[in-house]
């Protein structure tokens, strides 16, 4: 017999987000459910107080009108939905589950996901070489830092098997404005071939973020470097954040705490106090020459291990006329997964990493241009100076570049932050100048200024 269930099951998403929660009354299974915002392949979790026979469930989104794909598995009285989709943003969603324990019990629950992220243009492809449980936690904590663009299946890549051609590896990483390699204890592929395409992407302007043992060779027991992803290529010799040559497996140093003394400041260290990294890391004292070392850490102390006596690189960034790399030195995903690199609790591993995509994107404009000398209205010379200033939220090395122009006429390139005009005839102008930065990202709004030039004698 069927009857309407009393009170939905616990409903836990994996990562937490914002909860509601209702409550029915009736029916042999007393339980609570509750909802989040993610959107990256969410699990669902009903936690009932009763052991659970068997259970199904349907999940659509409710406007506009479609299926979302799920399985559902039962262990006990846990019952675990797993949304096998990306999910849209400010999108609204029903499940609807059948749980049997000897009866029927049916009951919608409905929840919305969150607001797009702040930088959605922003997309990012993932070539990793890590377990599924792994990728999916990364990818979820990329998803909750709500910074970049919401990863996609499409958008990751095994590089632990199979095989793929330069060409078919450049196809995959167009309209994608970076790319992140994640190395764990998995071997390669086709390293050589991805470090050929990724040469290719970089010398188009476009950033890549590498994170766990990406330049290691993983032949254990012993390990080499020399970029194990790409060695030997353009990419090797020209991008890659660590110099070739050997490293022992005993050098794999086992984590430590960031030393917060050598946090420099820079966009993606913004709000970064504090770190542990569990687990093996980079395995590296520096980054190469042109690098900047952004933080380092405190060995643990690994037996044997030569490098006992130095800090290590924790996070490396590194920018190449418009073309950044950024290295960091902890396995991205959490430490309730098998070789995680930290804890989430005490460690923002998630957001760190977000941060670190956007600023290898490089493609934050700069914003508020805006005019520090200009003439008086009205002016009586002919020879007219201008400087002017913009913030940049992603500043780089090689700074701002304006460009100006006088009434409707050509666009010209400032000197530095200045520029003049001479000879100027009585009567109303108008200036109009914007900043754009290395990676040709211009700010959208154009500063103006009208002024009159009066008596002047010409």
């Amino acid at each position: 017999m069927r009857r309407p269930l009393a009170t939905l099951c616990l409903i836990v998403l994996i990562l937490a987000g914002s909860a509601s929660s209702t409550a029915l009354a009736g029916g042999p299974l007393d339980c609570t459910a509750k909802t989040t915002a993610l959107r990256y392949r969410p699990s669902v979790v009903y936690t009932c107080p009763a052991p659970v026979a068997t259970a199904t469930a349907t999940v659509v989104r409710t406007s506009p009108s479609q299926a979302v794909p799920s399985t559902v598995t039962v262990n006990g009285d846990q019952v675990v939905v797993d949304i096998g989709a990306t999910l849209a943003s400010a999108g609204h969603y029903k499940i609807t589950p059948v749980i049997e324990d000897g009866a029927s019990f049916t009951a919608p629950t409905t929840w919305t996901t969150r607001a797009a992220p702040s930088h959605a243009n922003v997309k990012v492809l993932y070539f990793t070489a890590i377990a599924p449980d792994a990728r999916r936690d990364m990818l979820q904590r990329v998803d909750a830092a709500n910074i970049v663009a919401v990863p996609r299946d499409s958008d990751v890549i095994d590089v632990s098997t199979g095989s793929m051609t330069v060409a078919q590896i450049e196809a995959r990483m167009k309209k994608h404005q970076v790319v992140m390699v994640v190395g764990g204890d998995a071997s390669y592929a086709f390293p050589v071939n991805l470090g050929k395409a990724l040469a290719w992407f970089q010398s188009h302007g476009h950033g890549v973020v590498t994170a766990g043992q990406t330049h290691w060779s993983q032949d254990l027991p012993v390990w080499s470097y020399g970029s194990a992803v790409g060695a030997g290529t353009a990419w090797d010799k020209s991008w890659a954040m660590y110099p070739d040559g050997p490293l022992l497996e005993s050098d794999r140093i086992e984590g430590g705490q960031i030393q917060g003394s050598t946090i420099k400041k820079h966009f993606i260290t913004t709000g970064l106090k504090s770190f542990t990294v569990i687990g093996p890391s980079t395995g590296e004292v520096l980054p190469r020459f042109g690098a900047d070392l952004l933080a380092d850490f405190k060995l643990d102390g690994v037996p044997g291990n030569r490098f006992d006596s130095f800090h290590q690189a924790f996070l490396a960034a590194r920018q190449f006329n418009a073309t950044r790399t950024v290295d960091l030195g902890y396995r991205p995903w959490s430490s309730a997964i098998a070789g995680g690199g930290f804890d989430p609790a005490v460690s923002p591993g998630g957001h760190l990493l977000a941060r670190a995509l956007l600023w290898a994107a490089n493609r934050i404009p700069p914003a508020n241009t805006h005019f520090t000398l200009k003439p008086h209205s009205p002016a009586s010379y002919a020879q007219v100076p201008f400087r002017v200033a913009a913030t940049d939220p992603d500043p780089d090395k090689l700074g701002l570049r304006y460009r100006y122009r006088l009434g409707s006429g050509a666009w010209h390139w400032a000197m530095a932050n200045m520029f003049e005009f001479f000879g100027m005839s009585n009567g109303r102008h108008t200036v109009s100048v914007y900043a754009v930065d290395s990676a040709g990202n211009r700010d959208p709004h154009t500063a103006r200024y009208t002024f009159t030039i009066r008596g002047n004698p010409g």
